[in-house]
């Protein structure tokens, strides 16, 4: 792994020490003052990918910039496309930013007969202590399905995972 002026020793400590994991940099990338500065700095890092909203809250509202992160990336790292993306604007958001990867949470809401404990009362719940989210199979098929679709679509048929 090569040096970096903006990587601190803790840093590269933490990614000797990840090895042989694979490593994702969270979407602290996204407050970044420099997102084109800040990408270099973690592809010199060692890090593996970058989980980002282009500096967005929402991801469709960081698609430019997370095409443009893509394009300098060139391979060198990858480019991991969240932030609000749903079977609703996957196919749009993967088409705007060339991506490969997203990060989705495909969650539904759905009313619990007791409240939470646990994690699950930490994680999952909403605010009224009874609603819990869900990810169903159903919803699951439908974005694998809208995934292999826009792999036919694309110019280069790369596969979205």
């Amino acid at each position: 792994m090569a040096w970096c002026l903006g990587c601190s020793l803790q840093m590269v400590v933490w990614m000797w020490n990840a090895r042989p994991m694979k490593v994702t940099f969270n979407r602290a990338f996204d407050v970044s003052a420099n997102l084109d500065r800040s990408l270099e700095d973690v592809i010199a890092s060692g890090v593996d990918r970058i989980l980002t909203s282009g500096g967005e809250r929402l991801g469709m509202h960081g698609a430019t910039n997370i095409a443009r992160l893509t394009e300098a990336a060139s391979g060198r790292i990858t480019i991991l496309g969240a932030g609000g993306i749903r079977n609703s604007n996957i196919s749009k958001f993967v088409l705007a930013t060339g991506v490969n990867e997203i990060h989705t949470s495909l969650r539904t809401r759905a009313k619990a007969s007791v409240p939470p404990d646990g994690a699950e009362g930490i994680l999952g719940a909403y605010t009224d202590g009874l609603t819990r989210y869900v990810v169903t199979e159903e919803e699951v098929t439908r974005v694998r399905r809208t995934l292999d679709a826009i792999a036919g679509i694309r110019k280069d048929a790369t596969p979205v995972q």
